[in-house]
């Protein structure tokens, strides 16, 4: 567990000295679980090019509570749809 009061760069480079001192580099495949925004992805894109990380052993994943956040959004815009099916 860790944090900052400091912008997302600060983040980024907390996490960049985590997954230094793991060696990243060794894992043989890597998650990253985030809420979907753009510059999530953006950053860890950037993060996985500095570290020399091969990108063919990482996979973005949606969390599960915005998963279906979006899926509710497109439910709730079917017309015809009655709150059971939705």
């Amino acid at each position: 567990m860790d944090g900052t009061i400091g912008d997302p760069d600060d983040i980024f480079k907390i996490l960049r000295a985590h997954l230094v001192a793991r060696d990243i580099q060794q894992a043989s495949e890597i998650v990253c679980v985030g809420d979907g925004a753009p510059w999530i992805w953006d950053h860890m894109k950037r993060l996985i090019c500095e570290l020399n990380i091969d990108a063919s052993k990482v996979h973005f994943v949606l969390d599960f509570y915005h998963a279906v956040e979006h899926l509710s959004a497109v439910a709730d815009g079917k017309h015809g749809w009655k709150k059971r099916k939705r």
